[in-house]
């Protein structure tokens, strides 16, 4: 049970670093910190999913990815669908009020 948490806040951890960059690099003088919240929480959900689909992919029958470019493609996906996931729930979110 507490594998899955720490797992939990480094993702957090994580993808808040990645959402602090990319919403600086997207808007320089507008930073929100709801929008970093928006960003993590929509990043966590849409990793997990990419992940899941990556291991049915790249996995072997046992659940396991036996191969060193198999674990970077993982990471790779999970940064880029992460990412992706993240500024769609922004995106999402100021086009529902407008702004």
């Amino acid at each position: 049970m507490l594998i899955p948490a720490l797992g939990f806040i480094a993702g957090c951890l994580c993808f808040g670093l990645v959402g602090v960059v990319l919403l600086r690099l997207r808007k320089p003088g507008r930073f929100r910190l709801i929008d970093l919240g928006l960003f993590v929480a929509g990043a966590m959900p849409t990793s997990a999913v990419a992940g899941w689909l990556y291991g049915l992919v790249a996995a072997d029958w046992n659940g396991q990815l036996k191969s060193g470019v198999a674990v970077v493609g993982l990471s790779c996906v999970l940064l880029v669908s992460g990412a992706a996931g993240g500024l769609g729930a922004i995106w999402l979110f100021n086009r529902g009020r407008g702004g």
